[in-house]
């Protein structure tokens, strides 16, 4: 009996796993906080059976408790592993691509924009004040014109 319930623990344990880690790649791909909750309920679910399981190593054979030993040494390193993976999710690095044209391009492509704008004001300030000179240059030539028809 006892060993039966080892192996439906040991069963649940792999099951709560397989389904943490599809809820962390529902969160990495969303990053819905609901995602992250489900992966962190069902962690605490494989965490509870594992503490079982190794309360019970010795029900395990040689063989069984070495792939045991062998999963919490997987264990160890994939833990710290998803820590780092949900915490550079939730941060504004997660898309490198959106972040460097957030923080660079943008900015750089709106100070472009601040100089031509710069650029063509300046221009039309000058054509102003160019079509201002023609205007009166015409216009003396006119007057100069017109007092010369009169003179002759």
């Amino acid at each position: 009996g006892e060993r039966k319930r080892l192996f439906k623990v040991y069963a649940d344990s792999y099951t709560s796993l397989a389904n943490a880690l599809s809820a962390l790649r529902d969160f990495l791909l969303y990053g819905q906080q609901t995602h992250l909750e489900k992966y962190q309920d069902l962690i605490k679910f494989h965490n509870q059976s594992v503490a079982e399981i190794d309360a019970k190593l010795d029900m395990l054979s040689d063989n069984d408790q070495s792939l045991w030993s062998l999963f919490k040494e997987m264990q160890q390193l994939y833990f710290p592993l998803a820590d780092q993976v949900i915490t550079l999710r939730q941060s504004d690095e997660w898309n490198k691509a959106n972040l460097l044209m957030a923080n660079e391009l943008l900015p750089a492509a709106n100070a472009l924009n601040q100089s031509l704008e710069t650029i063509v004001l300046a221009q039309q300030a000058k054509a102003d004040q160019s079509g201002v000179g023609i205007s009166q240059s015409i216009k003396n030539v006119l007057t100069s014109m017109l007092v010369a028809a009169l003179l002759v």
